[in-house]
């Protein structure tokens, strides 16, 4: 499988799933700032002499954006794909313990709730289960969303439309 980066200026959501195969559907995006990083399946290769090359620029840029967006923002709201596991549970709450560091709001949100053989990962109990009516607005308000271990918007399923809706940074 090849990989096709594009990079915008602009903040609006490039929208790959306009494209009809499954593989169409991933969507990673850095979104905000002064660069937005999207990926898709294919690769498209503009100006550079490899490939290699190509990418490593590019992700070096995303790399920047991201760091600018995290030291910018304020607001922070962290999720996983349903069904959580060790991976999106444990990179949420490092990125929150990162962030609460420096002074961040961050709140943790997953559609499902943790399983309880992962409670080990959360002794703080950071990791709320999504209710609409309560949380909703949370990601209304948020400056960022962070969406974790996935790269598709349905897998955070009853938040998908929220975290869409809103106009926060988005970083999955």
């Amino acid at each position: 499988m090849s990989l096709r980066v594009v990079l915008s200026k602009s903040n609006e959501l490039i929208n790959e799933k306009q494209q009809s195969s499954p593989e169409s559907h991933r969507i990673l995006a850095v979104k905000g700032g002064s660069a937005s990083l999207f990926c898709c399946p294919t690769f498209e290769y503009i100006g550079c002499k490899s490939e290699q090359k190509f990418l490593h620029y590019r992700m070096k840029q995303a790399i920047q954006a991201v760091a600018q967006v995290l030291k910018q923002r304020n607001r922070f709201v962290l999720t996983t794909h349903v069904n959580p596991d060790g991976d999106g549970l444990g990179s949420e709450v490092a990125l929150a313990e990162w962030l609460a560091d420096r002074g961040k709001q961050v709140t943790i949100l997953n559609h499902s709730a943790t399983p309880e053989f992962y409670l080990f990962l959360d002794p703080h109990g950071r990791i709320k289960k999504f209710n609409e009516q309560e949380d909703a607005s949370k990601l209304a308000e948020a400056d960022v969303i962070v969406v974790m271990d996935t790269n598709h918007t349905d897998r955070v399923r009853a938040m998908e439309p929220h975290l869409l809706k809103s106009n926060a940074v988005k970083i999955c």
